[in-house]
């Protein structure tokens, strides 16, 4: 009987410790308007807390335009930082909405590596419009 009750909190132990490795980070970014107007709209969707890990991150953005009057241009640019006050553009700007096409765009990113301590994703709106922008970052800790 000892042993059995010792190969089950065992297995409980077990449970709890893979389990909290394979741990994940997910956050919601509500949704949130940019409007542009003669100058460029510019908004930020920031990571709320530190990280401590190297994480493999998935980002996916919803980006949905309200209003125009002939056209818009959404870009995405992923921003990274070591003490969360100076940023560096990371990897290649994404065009979200392109001159022309104003439709609904949905759009997913993986990350391999993602060793900064702070992320955030910048969202730059040239022309008269308004685009609702939603998401969600999904972040796992690297092996």
């Amino acid at each position: 009987m000892k042993n059995l009750l010792k190969s089950i909190l065992v297995a409980a132990f077990l449970m709890v410790a893979v389990t909290t490795m394979n741990a994940q980070l997910v956050h919601a970014y509500p949704s949130t308007t940019i409007t542009s107007t003669a100058s460029d709209g510019i908004v930020y969707f920031t990571y709320p807390s530190a990280l401590k890990y190297n994480y493999v991150g998935y980002l996916t953005i919803n980006a949905d335009t309200l209003t125009y009057t002939d056209s818009t241009l959404l870009i995405h640019q992923i921003q990274v930082s070591l003490d969360n006050s100076t940023w560096f553009d990371y990897a290649a700007a994404d065009t979200l909405i392109k001159y022309g096409d104003v439709a609904e765009v949905d759009e997913d990113y993986t990350f391999l590596v993602m060793p900064w301590k702070f992320v955030r994703s910048k969202f730059t709106q040239s022309d008269t419009a308004t685009t609702d922008l939603t998401g969600y970052m999904l972040l796992k800790k690297q092996y």
